[in-house]
């Protein structure tokens, strides 16, 4: 590229990445541009002392251009997938707008602020206000007006502010908790993230474009009336060249929750995946799912799911779902 392309792309205070070329280097710093040297090419007098003059940096990288390149693309790409995915601090109520009770509180305490908020589930604090119990309206049940909380609440399980919705998601699901209390590193507490918030939450980002190994792989599956197909690529064979087992169950997995939003069942959490592998995949083969739903209740459903090559199978697997 010339110097007279080269310049339209210079911007203060970015970085170029170039390789052996000097007069490139003075460009850049002209420019007030960092430089970034690929090829682990040693740095001429005069860019070192312009480097100097305007204080900023000429770095060496023994990676060629392309490397580098990806290397930065990947960077980025975990930075924004990282900041994409939704955390308990984007949606959780702080201690503000959500009340809380002390152990030394009755029954009659609890019956009083139920009426006075319509809320029925309360983290209980200690002196130092940090999380030591929750107490619900199971809890108070067949009690007197005059117990002490203390005495009937339950052990409380808690998170971070940097937890993802997701993990929250999964935990509530499976404990069959309403609210989980928030705290921070000490364990004082900072709010509560009740199951409506989490689920609409997830719900709205059902389908974000984070572009995750996960997201890449499952692109590649297409759906024909009652099955799902995808090809084999390089990036999902192991070692040995064969399809493998991770992929497989991301793609079980990802066939399950489509068969299930189909029926409008959202908010599902995986409790079981059982596999039965009986013969491998490979390269460019292209694999069949066939999924079933052999039972149903209102809280679970147990799907059989079968992977096929052709007229070979692949693998068997039994997966049992959880609903919200």
């Amino acid at each position: 590229m010339t110097i007279e392309n080269i310049t339209r792309y210079l911007t203060k205070g970015d970085l170029l990445i170039v390789g052996d070329r000097e007069d490139i280097q003075l460009l850049a710093l002209e420019h007030n541009n960092a430089i970034l040297v690929t090829g682990g090419f040693q740095v001429s007098d005069r860019v070192k002392e312009l480097s100097r003059l305007k204080q900023f940096p000429v770095m060496v990288t023994t990676y060629d251009t392309f490397t580098v390149a990806t290397m930065i693309n990947q960077a980025l790409s975990n930075v924004r997938i990282k900041t994409d995915i939704k955390t308990v601090a984007q949606v959780y109520t702080r201690r503000e707008d959500y009340n809380y009770m002390t152990p030394e509180m009755t029954v009659r305490d609890f019956q009083n602020l139920v009426k006075r908020t319509n809320l029925v589930r309360f983290p209980i604090l200690s002196e130092s206000e940090k999380v030591i119990g929750i107490v619900t309206m199971r809890d108070v049940s067949n009690q007197q007006p005059t117990t002490m909380l203390k005495a009937i609440m339950t052990k409380p399980t808690v998170t971070r502010l940097e937890t993802s919705l997701a993990t929250v998601a999964q935990k509530m699901i499976f404990e069959d908790f309403d609210i989980i209390p928030v705290v921070d590193e000490e364990k004082h507490y900072l709010g509560v993230i009740t199951r409506r918030q989490v689920l609409e939450e997830l719900q709205d980002n059902n389908r974000g474009n984070l572009h995750t190994f996960s997201d890449q792989m499952i692109a590649n599956l297409n759906q024909d009336k009652h099955a799902f197909s995808f090809e084999v690529e390089p990036t999902m064979i192991d070692n040995s060249g064969n399809l493998t087992q991770g992929v497989l169950a991301e793609m079980v997995k990802e066939v399950v929750y489509r068969i299930m939003e189909k029926q409008e069942q959202n908010g599902l959490v995986i409790e079981e995946m059982m596999f039965y592998f009986l013969q491998a995949a490979q390269i460019d083969d292209k694999v069949t799912i066939t999924p079933s739903i052999i039972a149903e209740t209102r809280r679970r459903a147990h799907l059989d799911l079968m992977v096929t090559h052709g007229n070979h199978t692949v693998c068997k697997s039994v997966v049992v779902v959880k609903k919200t």
